[in-house]
């Protein structure tokens, strides 16, 4: 069950990752990306709130230790989820992702390159693109 990584890859183009001077990527090699690339999410903002630096480490150890083995096992993604803040963060992307019709964004203060938009539910995380 890769349905959270299958999401974010279906909404990110070949554009998105040319932007970071790569190509489009398998579900693994992006988990692995998303590691080596890992930082704190200064620019991003949840529900138009700044992430706390606590957090904000947190998160990155969290990335940090994510096993990319454990993708296949499905990832449970959170109400301000890390890997969402990370790719708003180094994507330069806003988002948007409804939880049971709960709407949260993510926004790159920065500046946004585009809107991507998921939906999910207590078992499935999709793009609606």
């Amino acid at each position: 069950m890769t349905c959270f990584w299958s999401g974010i890859l279906q909404a990110l183009d070949d554009k998105d990752f040319k932007f970071l001077g790569k190509k489009k990527m398998l579900r693994h090699d992006f988990v692995n990306f998303l590691k080596e690339k890992n930082k704190l999410t200064v620019n991003a903002r949840w529900n138009g709130e700044e992430i706390s630096r606590q957090e904000m480490k947190e998160n990155y150890n969290g990335v940090n230790n994510f096993d990319v083995k454990r993708i296949t096992n499905g990832h449970p993604c959170g109400t301000c989820d890390l890997f969402l803040l990370l790719v708003c963060e180094l994507f330069y992307v806003d988002i948007e992702h409804y939880y049971l019709n709960n709407k949260m964004i993510y926004r790159n203060v920065k500046g946004s390159r585009k809107m991507l938009k998921f939906r999910s539910d207590f078992r499935h995380f999709w793009c609606d693109c």
